[in-house]
């Protein structure tokens, strides 16, 4: 009985957890900023949050790369990761970045898993300390995604692609919303992070038409590999539930019954 008191009277408030885990996050993206910024010499950088800012900072983040690969790669993964987790705007400008920084379908295939990751780590947080404050203040929208999830759950992989590709719903509110609706943490990893492959090849093919500016390269932002990397995405997240809806419909016909004829018996 004793220990049961104990246990509810020092039960820690949903925000208190969440704000613990934002400064524990916090102390591991300032030690990734100290050694990043102990190789880089004094370099001035700051956050991108245009083309411009993109494109100086990825001239000066090539000539580090050369020598301290690992630093950059590593300090990209936490910073891209903690904006997911946290919900906070800036991936797209990192999305790019990436595509300025690296080759690009490592680039892509780094963004879609940071993507996941930091989704992931979204979804944990909402499932294990913010369950009390997402049914408070977004009811409402969690039973309308509610349904939507019901209506698709027989195909609820390829619901949740569709639902990444398209902007219906913002993927902050997806992210927090998902572990109250049953959707398994797997199915959403899997989800997203093929789910955000076309609008992050868009970014990476941007970042590539920086690099290439930057080089004096002739820009390629959009050719017929981007066009046909989206629509290829877009139809396999798609494809099982326009074929599940054909067989429903021919399932549903009726076979026709054969004309009686003036011999046939009445």
């Amino acid at each position: 009985m004793m220990l049961l008191w104990i246990k509810s009277a020092f039960k820690p408030h949903p925000m208190l957890s969440l704000l613990v885990s934002f400064i524990f996050a916090c102390s591991i993206l300032c030690y990734t900023i100290v050694t990043f910024l102990s190789v880089t010499e004094g370099v001035s950088l700051k956050f991108p949050k245009s083309m411009e800012d993109v494109k100086e900072l990825s001239t000066i983040l090539t000539e580090l790369k050369n020598d301290h690969f690992a630093t950059v790669l590593w300090s990209y993964i936490v910073l891209y990761v903690f904006l997911q987790a946290f919900a906070i705007p800036g991936s797209a400008m990192l999305s790019v970045l990436s595509g300025a920084l690296f080759q690009r379908w490592f680039a892509l295939l780094l963004v879609c898993l940071c993507s996941g990751v930091g989704a992931s780590i979204c979804y944990l947080l909402s499932n294990y300390l913010a369950k009390p404050i997402i049914q408070k203040y977004w009811a409402d929208r969690l039973i309308d995604l509610s349904n939507r999830i019901s209506a698709h759950r027989e195909h609820l992989l390829n619901y949740l692609m569709f639902l990444r590709i398209t902007p219906i719903l913002p993927n902050w509110f997806i992210n927090i919303a998902s572990p109250h609706l049953g959707v398994p943490i797997y199915t959403f990893f899997t989800a997203t992070c093929i789910g955000v492959v076309p609008i992050s090849f868009l970014h990476v093919q941007a970042g590539v038409a920086i690099h290439q500016l930057s080089s004096g390269q002739e820009i390629t932002l959009f050719n017929i590999t981007t066009i046909l990397t989206i629509l290829v995405a877009g139809f396999l997240s798609l494809a099982p539930v326009f074929l599940k809806r054909m067989r429903n419909n021919s399932a549903e016909i009726p076979m026709s019954q054969p004309e009686r004829g003036p011999l046939l018996p009445r």
